[in-house]
């Protein structure tokens, strides 16, 4: 998969720490799921398994490398982050030849019980790179994806859990820096191996195809429809972080490297509630990421509706030049890169040239550079400037939301009434945003055109939520309203009070 299979998920924490309500996921769909031969589900078992081990292994050898970094045991060159291979290592030789092993260890079980199997039936490659053109994915094909998407999780947890060692730490620093990292890499193994319990279960007709393995309506009620495995996710979440009040409570956590990637509340002591929300959210949210890596089959990304791990989900697992929603339902919010290359470069001045004169489509998100409101040949000349670095501003308007419409308040959105149709002086417009008070035609700011609408409303010729028109908040639409909007559009410094959404 690669470094980025996991970098373009990273601000989902954030956002959904932000504002839960929006991450919240549809309701139980049922999977139709193929009728898979013993070899495959012998070869599906083992990727989950072995690459859990895996994962379980990679947390287990670094967490003791830092342990002994921070202990003075190993010098302050050695890196318990590296990726190891024939050209990197850690710096400490028994850490290399720990992960060494454990790499061995999943690379000799995928291939050994996946190494005659069909994975295309069982999804893949999925959310794994491509082969090359002409070839067909294969067990090594898979194994890189699982060691390259291994690391990429592990080091981003280790991110958290790990703050940068720059001196030796006394016993009672070190046990709770251990106890952290510990309880935090258990949290997501025990939430990964429920899920992955289910989805195993239902794949050999043990759970029926209504339980959703992967549906949480709430950190406190996972939802799944299986009494069993939201047990085991609750379990995972409640007793994983419970012992940081123990081993860490007379720890200054500033002192030992925290809030370090966490959110910092105002204070000058970092609260041990804080790392604990931290410590879940990070941890949490990456997880059904992961699971799908490992079980495309099942997947819910491409089905159009969003779950609780996705920044978007336009009904397919494609990549498209232009295209907001990417392969794996994260978003390329990266302003001029059409291309989604993670840079701009003038293949993405040349689509965006291409956009504006109508031979290409491109979201305003990705090629409207100057925030306009439209694409045109400007934005492809300051694209252009860009990548030959010259000083530039880059200001693509706020993504906008791709299930608009279905009447379910998602990401990017301020309200949905259930469709996309919009009328001059409607509260939610086509894109599902709140009109302004007093802006009735959606235009961003009130003009002479306003003052009409309002007084056509006023008259009784035309409709206009109370919402947009009655601008001075008395309950009712009338002249007034349209005298004070046409007042402000002449320049009058008036106040607007449209009642509260």
């Amino acid at each position: 998969m690669g470094r980025n299979n996991f970098d373009m998920m990273r601000t989902l924490f954030t956002a959904c720490l932000a504002t839960l309500a929006v991450c919240a996921p549809a309701a139980h769909a049922q999977l139709d799921l193929p009728n898979l031969s013993q070899r495959e589900l012998r070869c599906q078992v083992n990727i989950n398994e072995a690459t859990e081990n895996y994962v379980r292994s990679s947390f287990t050898i670094r967490r003791d490398c830092f342990n002994m970094e921070m202990s003075g045991a190993l010098g302050l060159e050695v890196d318990c982050t590296v990726n190891v291979d024939e050209n990197n290592s850690t710096g400490d030789p028994a850490t290399d030849e720990l992960l060494r092993r454990a790499s061995a260890r999943l690379q000799t079980t995928i291939a050994g019980a996946c190494i005659n199997s069909d994975l295309e039936i069982l999804g893949f490659p999925g959310f794994c790179p491509f082969p090359e053109v002409g070839r067909a994915f294969d067990v090594f094909d898979l194994n890189g994806c699982l060691l390259d998407s291994s690391f990429d999780l592990v080091e981003f947890l280790l991110n958290y859990e790990q703050p940068e060692v720059e001196e030796v730490f006394s016993r009672p620093d070190r046990a709770c820096r251990n106890t952290i990292s510990e309880k935090s890499s258990r949290l997501f193994t025990g939430e990964l191996t429920a899920r992955q319990t289910c989805l195993m279960r239902q794949l050999k007709g043990r759970v029926p195809p209504t339980v959703d393995c992967r549906l949480e309506e709430s950190d406190d009620d996972p939802g799944t429809g299986d009494s069993a495995t939201d047990d085991a996710i609750l379990s995972a979440h409640d007793s994983k972080l419970r012992a940081l009040s123990g081993t860490c409570r007379i720890i200054y956590l500033n002192a030992v490297g925290f809030p370090n990637l966490c959110p910092s509340p105002e204070g000058n002591v970092y609260p041990l509630t804080a790392l604990r929300e931290c410590m879940f959210a990070s941890h949490h949210f990456d997880m059904i990421r992961f699971l799908d890596v490992m079980n495309p089959l099942t997947s819910k990304c491409g089905n159009g509706e969003l779950d609780f791990t996705e920044q978007c989900d336009d009904g397919d697992n494609i990549t498209e030049p232009g295209k907001l929603c990417k392969f794996d339902c994260s978003i390329n919010s990266n302003c001029g890169d059409p291309l989604g290359t993670g840079a701009i470069t003038l293949g993405d001045a040349l689509f965006i040239l291409r956009a504006s004169i109508g031979l290409e489509s491109c979201d305003l998100a990705l090629c409207d550079v100057n925030g306009s409101g439209y694409i045109s040949v400007t934005d492809a000349l300051l694209a252009l400037k860009y990548v030959t670095e010259l000083e530039v501003a880059l200001n693509c308007p706020d993504p906008i939301s791709l299930t608009c419409g279905n009447a379910v308040l998602d990401r990017f959105e301020q309200c949905d009434d259930g469709d996309v149709l919009w009328t001059i002086g409607e509260e939610c417009n086509a894109s599902c945003l709140r009109l302004d008070c007093g802006d009735a035609n959606d235009s961003g700011e009130l003009t002479v055109t306003d003052a009409n609408i309002i007084l056509s409303t006023a008259s009784g010729l035309r409709g206009c939520d109370d919402t947009v028109c009655d601008v001075n908040g008395d309950g009712a639409i009338t002249s007034t309203d349209s005298l004070i909007v046409l007042q402000i559009s002449t320049g009058f410094d008036q106040p607007v009070n449209c009642p509260l959404f």
